[in-house]
């Protein structure tokens, strides 16, 4: 009865422990350079552990040097091994070369090549490959180093997200790319008919020139990272209006206003006119600057209205086709300040008037100058000349003894201003 018993417990521990080991055959397969890699499949063992299956085929000509398998940031591999008992290795467990891997370093592999096969495998903890989210293997014999990268739970492609427009103008150049990553192998791109790829095949990042052709921009990398955008090209209508207006900005120096605009694409496009308006209703022509035509590079445009009144001045653009259809902007606006009014000369009192001796005069000052004071006898002789310094508002006329009885003018002058008045001498 005790030996009924403990065989029991015995084979109900054995019948539990392979109830326990699972495994997810995946058959993987991807190539690079001249070899073809299969992730085969990995075990889900009783022990919380883990054991992953590769085979490696080498139809280089050169024999196998190495074949690394990616591990996750810390981890050490179990039960590294491999089957084909004409081939060994030694191993390095935790290298970061090539990347942080376990690396199988051949120490007798001589005949591995031509097409020869070996199976790899090596355990990491539940843990450890719950962390991994792709695996990359890496290859050599001599100078040929092929790396593929597998999903570590599946054998669904890696998806790769492309980012670029989705709708584009037909006949434009246009850029797709995807995030760059460590897998040392090509990015493959595909683009819908008619579509030209210009530059970046091989690389992450791609210029095509569109068609107005509707289909997919597709890239793949390896075997199993694979990503698609359906896109799709069009053409402008005929009625479209083809200038797109990327800024439209005014600024003040010295009360006149410096407009500017820039476009990032052309069609047709024959003039700009500018329009202005003191109460955002009423718009006039200012002035016309002609367009570029048809271009997709950007244009700058720059002009200046030397005439607006003061206060909240508004303006717009009016983009003018060729065959005359024409669309107006969003208007914007600047505020003027009040133009600032230079100081007039102004005579107040010129005493006394018919005068003997001293002449005396009174005025308001235009600048902060000097004042010339002068005596003009009716031939237009100067008679008399005196100055005033800058301030001075009054001023006593005294070299007049010496003058004739008669009239005379008197001018008196300050800067770009000058006044005349006539006084008689007795």
């Amino acid at each position: 009865m005790h030996y009924s018993i403990s065989i029991y417990f015995l084979l109900l521990f054995l019948t539990f422990s392979a109830v326990q080991a699972q495994t997810t055959s995946l058959g993987c397969k991807a190539s690079d350079e001249c070899f073809d890699v299969t992730y085969t499949s990995f075990t889900r063992n009783s022990n919380h552990t883990v054991t992953l299956s590769f085979s490696v085929k080498t139809n280089c000509g050169n024999a196998l040097s190495h074949v690394a398998f990616e591990l996750p940031a810390g981890a050490k591999a179990t039960n590294a091994r491999n089957t084909n008992t004409r081939f060994t290795y030694s191993y390095e467990n935790g290298t970061n070369n090539p990347f942080y891997s376990l690396k199988f370093e051949a120490t007798s592999a001589e005949g591995f090549k031509n097409g020869a096969v070996d199976h790899f495998s090596y355990t990491l903890t539940a843990a450890e490959f719950a962390k991994l989210s792709t695996i990359r293997v890496e290859a050599k014999a001599s100078g040929s180093v092929g790396t593929v990268s597998f999903r570590a739970q599946t054998c669904e492609p890696a998806k790769l997200v492309i980012a670029g427009p989705a709708m584009v103008e037909a006949n434009t150049r246009v850029t797709y790319s995807v995030p760059a990553n460590q897998l040392n192998a090509p990015y493959i791109w595909t683009a819908p008919e008619g579509w030209v790829i210009v530059s970046g095949q091989g690389t992450n990042t791609v210029t095509c020139i569109c068609t107005a052709k509707t289909g997919e921009m597709q890239v793949r990398q390896g075997t199993y990272s694979f990503g698609s955008l359906a896109v799709a090209g069009y053409e402008l209508s005929d009625g479209a209006l083809p200038v797109t207006l990327t800024s439209f900005t005014a600024t003040t120096k010295a009360n006149v206003v410096n407009l500017a605009w820039a476009t990032a694409s052309e069609r047709d496009n024959k003039e700009f006119i500018l329009e202005r308006s003191y109460d955002a209703v009423n718009f006039e022509p200012v002035q016309t600057v002609s367009g570029n035509g048809t271009t997709n590079t950007v244009q700058n445009y720059l002009t200046t209205d030397a005439a607006p009144a003061k206060g909240t001045v508004y303006y717009r653009l009016k983009q003018v086709d060729l065959d005359g259809a024409y669309e107006y902007s969003k208007a914007i606006s600047v505020a003027l300040k009040p133009a600032t009014v230079a100081p007039v000369l102004a005579v107040e009192s010129v005493y006394p008037n018919p005068f003997q001796g001293e002449l005396t005069v009174h005025f308001t000052s235009g600048t902060e100058t000097a004042t010339t004071l002068t005596l003009f006898d009716l031939t237009g002789k100067v008679a008399a000349n005196q100055s005033a310094a800058a301030g001075t508002n009054s001023f006593r006329f005294t070299e007049t003894g010496n003058l004739k009885p008669g009239i005379y003018i008197l001018k008196v002058s300050q800067g770009q201003q000058s006044m005349t008045l006539r006084v008689v001498k007795n």
